[in-house]
């Protein structure tokens, strides 16, 4: 019930997508269930609004401003859903990164730079992991904080991102999202 009204409650539809997604992350309430949810109680008001936004809504957000990132990618920017979250591995079944966003037909990964990214450590691990997409065929763009406040210049950079991709058929990319069994998501090892 608090996640209904809080997504009646905001103004910005795509406020609306950042509650759903934040609330999937932690597990405490999938799309499907709000769906039902909100189809139970369509008559309340301003209701309807959410099921556009439980359209644009992801399980595999991890955070707010990777949300609204995504949400210029497709409403600003007016490209396909992109994979969320999504392991990039070289075809021999090493991982090369996690995309907080991935175009997998343009060959696009969109990475969200917030504050965890400002340290030397992670930045050097930033530049690192971005080196490997590249060197794979990956084209690849960040977007900060302060970014998100003009949409019409992220989405200028997403698609001079998308125009500068090589646009690879499956069997000729250097990178693929199969694991090959080598590797394991976080936290799913085992007991």
């Amino acid at each position: 019930r608090a996640l209904f009204d809080e997504m009646r409650r905001v103004r910005d539809g795509r406020e609306a997508v950042v509650a759903m997604d934040m609330m999937a992350a932690a597990r405490l309430v999938s799309i499907s269930q709000m769906r039902e949810y909100c189809s139970a109680r369509s008559a309340w008001k301003r209701t309807r609004r959410l099921f556009s936004a439980l359209q644009l809504a992801s399980e595999r957000s991890r955070s707010p401003n990777e949300t609204r990132m995504r949400l210029i990618w497709e409403l600003d920017a007016g490209f396909p859903r992109p994979l969320v979250n999504q392991p990039i591995f070289t075809r021999q079944g090493r991982l090369l990164g996690i995309a907080d966003i991935l175009d997998p037909v343009a060959g696009v990964v969109g990475e969200f730079d917030g504050a965890d990214h400002r340290s030397a450590t992670q930045h050097s691990k930033d530049a690192a992991r971005e080196d490997g997409l590249r060197r794979h065929g990956l084209e690849y763009f960040a977007v900060t904080g302060l970014d998100l406040r003009n949409r019409r210049a992220v989405a200028a950079r997403m698609a001079g991102a998308r125009s500068r991709a090589r646009w690879l058929a499956e069997d000729d990319r250097a990178w693929t999202l199969d694991s090959t069994g080598a590797w394991t998501p976080p936290g799913l090892t085992g007991s």
